[in-house]
This record gives C-alpha cells, sequence and structure tokens, in this order.
C-alpha cells in the first residue's frame, strides 16, 4: 500500500509539473524570404545582400522591454557569427503567428569579405533572448533558421553581358516617341526610356547596382542614373522602360547643328559585363525642339536681344505675315507665347514681368517657317 502511495505521488507531481510547463519567453526565426529554403541560393562577392528574416513569439506572453534587456538577431555563416541586430523593444512583441515579425538587417552581407570557400555554405539567421547576460529563451530548439548557399568564391565574381536596347522618348503628352520619329516644341521632351536586356547564361540576383550615362549628340550629361535590380532578372529576360527624366536640372542638349537629335544611354562603371560592345543603346530624332538651339538659313539677319526681362525681336527688311513667339522653360514646357504681324513691325518688344529666375529658351517662327532660337537667362 505505501509502494502504492508513493507512486502515485510521483504521478500527480508529474503532471503537476506537465500541467505548468514553461512556455514564455519563447521567440524564434520561421524562414529567410529571400532565399530559396530548398535549393542553393547563388551568392558572389561583388553582391553584398541585405538579408529578410520572419520572426515570431512562439509563447503566450507579450516580450517586452521589462521581459528581456534585448532581443538580438545574429546572422552567421559557415560556422561563424557575422552580424547581429538589436529589435527595437519600444514596442512589444506579441505571441502568435498573426503577429509574426517580417523584416531584415540593416547592414548588407558583404560575402567577398568572409574569406569563404566556393562551394555550399550554411547561412544561418538566430534569435537571441538576453537578460543579465544570458539567453532567457525556454524554447531554443526553434531560434535558428537555415539555408544553403552557394558562394562561386572570390576568383570567380558573377559575370554577365547586358545590352541597352530601344532608346525612347516619352514627351509631356504621354506619347512614345521612337527611333526616326519627330519631337517637336509642342511636345517636349519629359523621359528617355530605354530596355536593358540580360544577354547571358545565369540570372543576376537582387541588388545589382547598374548605372547609365546619358548623352544627346555625343555630349555626355549629368547626373548619371542608377538603378539597383529589386528582384532577380533571369538570363534571356528584358528589364523594360527604364526611364531618365529629363532634362536633368540645369543642362541643356547642345546645339545639334541640324535637325537630327541623337540620344544614347550607355551602361558605365560595370567591371563584370564580359563584353562591353552592346553596353551603349542610340536612337536618333528629327527634333524642332528650341532647347536644341535650331536655326534657318536667316539665322544672321534676325536678332534676338535680351534686356533686363524683355526681349526684343528685330526681323529682316521686308518681312511680312504673322511671327509666332514661344518662352519655353528648361522643362520643355511652353510658359509664354504670343503672335503679331510682321507687316509694319520691323521691331518688336515681349516682357517677361511673370517669369521666375531661371533658364529659358525663345523660338521665333514666321509664317513661312522660318525659325530662329535663343537661349537667356532671367536673373
Amino acid at each position: 500500500m505505501k509502494k502504492f502511495t508513493n507512486y502515485l505521488t510521483m504521478v500527480m507531481v508529474l503532471i503537476t509539473s506537465a500541467g505548468f510547463a514553461q512556455t514564455d519567453p519563447d521567440a524564434g526565426v520561421v524562414s529567410l524570404p529571400n532565399f530559396d529554403p530548398i535549393l542553393p541560393t547563388a551568392a558572389y562577392p561583388n553582391v553584398p545582400t541585405v538579408i529578410e528574416y520572419e520572426r515570431q513569439n512562439f509563447g503566450t506572453q507579450d516580450i517586452t522591454s521589462s521581459t528581456v534587456d534585448s532581443l538580438t538577431m545574429e546572422q552567421w555563416v559557415d560556422g561563424v557569427k557575422r552580424l547581429t541586430f538589436y529589435r527595437n523593444m519600444a514596442a512589444p512583441f506579441k505571441p502568435g503567428i498573426a503577429n509574426k515579425e517580417s523584416t531584415q538587417g540593416v547592414t548588407p552581407m558583404d560575402w567577398g569579405s568572409l574569406g569563404l570557400q566556393p562551394g555550399n555554405n550554411a547561412l544561418c539567421v538566430r534569435s537571441v533572448l538576453w537578460k543579465g547576460g544570458a539567453n532567457i529563451d525556454v524554447n531554443q530548439s526553434n531560434d535558428e533558421f537555415c539555408v544553403i548557399v552557394a558562394y562561386s568564391g572570390d576568383n570567380n565574381p558573377l559575370q554577365w553581358d547586358l545590352e541597352i536596347r530601344n532608346v525612347t522618348i516619352e514627351d509631356f503628352n504621354g506619347a512614345t516617341i521612337t527611333n526616326g520619329g519627330h519631337v517637336g516644341e509642342d511636345e517636349g521632351v519629359n523621359f528617355v526610356r530605354f530596355d536593358v536586356y540580360n544577354n547571358g547564361v545565369t540570372d543576376l540576383p537582387a541588388g545589382v547596382p547598374l548605372k547609365f550615362e546619358l548623352s544627346f549628340n555625343s555630349s555626355p550629361q549629368t547626373p548619371n542614373f542608377i538603378y539597383s535590380l529589386t528582384q532577380p532578372m533571369g538570363a534571356m529576360a528584358t528589364l523594360a522602360g527604364l526611364g531618365l527624366e529629363l532634362p536633368p536640372a540645369g543642362i541643356f542638349p547642345p546645339a545639334s547643328g541640324g535637325d537630327d537629335l541623337t540620344i544614347c544611354v550607355k551602361m558605365i562603371e560595370n567591371p563584370d559585363d564580359i563584353n562591353n560592345s552592346n553596353d551603349e543603346g542610340c536612337s536618333t530624332f528629327n527634333s524642332t525642339l528650341g532647347i536644341w538651339d535650331e536655326v534657318s538659313d536667316v539665322e544672321e539677319e534676325m536678332e534676338i536681344k535680351y534686356y533686363n526681362r524683355n526681349l526684343n525681336i528685330k526681323l529682316v527688311d521686308g518681312m511680312t505675315g504673322v511671327v509666332s513667339i514661344n518662352i519655353i522653360a528648361v522643362s520643355g514646357q511652353v510658359v509664354q507665347n504670343t503672335s503679331f504681324s510682321a507687316d509694319n513691325n520691323a521691331d518688336y518688344d515681349i516682357a517677361l514681368d511673370n517669369l521666375n529666375a531661371g533658364v529659358y529658351i525663345v523660338n521665333v517662327k514666321t509664317e513661312d517657317n522660318q525659325v530662329k532660337s535663343q537661349r537667356f537667362i532671367v536673373d
């Protein structure tokens, strides 16, 4: 009877202990969204990676600044801790899958600085609940999530062959003008758009920075345009319609010397591109845009002078008909226009009191399509 009583007491103790098993605090990592958990994800020494992760409070209570001193997220590669990030505990970490947090480290993983051997390496993200210098997570079996990363090796950097295609203009009316098309002062230039085509046999991972230079009639313009891939770009895939908004601040296309305007987009500062022969794409447009200083055969005879917020137009002797005048801002927008009869006006003055300080172009066009354009600055 005594043995039976002792046995019953032990069973009750076990049941009681199980019923009051500690479930808090318990946090862990559930996934790395930007890595394939099954197939090795490629990594290269010249492509830093911002590692995303999802964490969850598996307990029943909020994890707060009074519960823990800190909640850290550690990034390990090849068994070595490489980076550590701290969760801001100003807001509680609430329990349950519905309150799962998706976040990322603020510092990219620089694969080329880790001293890794080419081949598969384990990448792990681990959560730690610190209190008094110790990890107080009651269930550390779910603290870590790992994937396999296929590292190319420091002597085998990522290489690709990118090509610039289909340079087009988008005007201020939203219309697309392709190679050989016409663009005039009524349309303006809002964007230069172009495609980037991956001729390579491998994908480009997300995060690769691409830098482009714009030129007008072989004259490079600034600032340059930088685009970072937001997702992997597959082999034989196209990034369509990347846009350079124009014109860059304070930059005018140079005088074209005629009606043709050639716009080129070139990929620059890209040492990993193994074929530079296709890094530049160009299109040529027939242009009557005032910002390209177009002139007629009578340019030397018609005179335009700017003085003290006024323009004076001196016409050719004997000119008749209606003369149209457009004032164009650096954006390509017509900001002021007027017309007058040349029959009785050898000189015509235009007041510019309403213009803001800046750089402008005046286009003077006669009834028989003689044109003169001139740039001027309003102080």
